[in-house]
């Protein structure tokens, strides 16, 4: 039942983020303008999906409550870490991995595949954007961010679907699915994909490994490095 209610959320999340990021909805556009016109729309539209998956977790612990199962070892799950010296020869792999990652998607596939200008391609995927006009706004964002997609997707997702055969694949791809619905245009959807594929993949071993924190904390690092990527566009 649990497993059933959790795939329901993460396809309904999907559907809200790709809805939410057409270029045509007016409607979205005009609550931004007379309600948060002090915010970039992108920030805005973060916003609404943060709170939508804050309503999801607490939703989860309300259905666990309901049920009459505890609750304490989740809340245990998301203070585990262990930052040893593998854990710092994991991070310096997992950076160069990344790295590398992007370089075959953005060339291999886009250039070589597709022959299609790379850069301009890597241009287009605006996500998490510091802004230097508000950057308090904009390192909170990226913090909350951080911590709910941490929370969701390393925490309740990846308890919830550990015992299933295909629990870590469906975790991973569950999380690149729904970031790679952020962007606009099919070919830069494709290498979000791929990118949060790898991703995922690291974070999700570094939880199973090192603990929550420590993907939480790979995370966190990623983003920061895409948010201020958007900075210097």
């Amino acid at each position: 039942m649990t497993t059933i209610v959790i795939i329901a959320a993460l396809l309904f999340l999907a559907c809200l983020t790709f809805w939410l990021n057409k270029e045509n909805l007016r409607v979205l556009r005009r609550w931004h303008l007379h309600h948060v016109s002090n915010l970039p729309y992108r920030q805005g539209i973060e916003i609404i999906l943060l709170s939508f998956q804050l309503c999801l977790i607490f939703g989860y612990f309300l259905f666990l409550w309901s049920k009459g199962e505890n609750t304490s070892y989740f809340v245990s799950f998301l203070g585990q870490g262990n930052f040893d010296w593998r854990f710092f020869l994991f991070l310096i792999l997992y950076l160069l991995a990344l790295i590398e990652v992007t370089m075959f998607v953005l060339i291999g596939l886009i250039e070589v595949v597709f022959k299609i200008d790379s850069r301009a391609t890597f241009q287009k995927m605006t996500w998490l954007a510091f802004t230097k006009q508000q950057p308090l706004a904009s390192i909170l964002l990226l913090l909350l961010t951080t911590l709910t997609d941490a929370a969701f997707y390393f925490g309740i997702v990846h308890l919830s679907l550990r015992e299933e055969r295909w629990g870590f694949l469906l975790t991973v791809l569950s999380f690149a699915v729904v970031k790679a619905c952020s962007f606009k245009g099919n070919l830069e959807r494709i290498a979000a994909l791929l990118l949060f594929l790898n991703v995922g993949i690291w974070c999700m071993v570094a939880t199973i490994v090192y603990g929550w924190l420590v993907g939480a904390l790979l995370l966190g690092l990623t983003y920061m490095m895409i948010s201020f990527k958007e900075q210097h566009r």
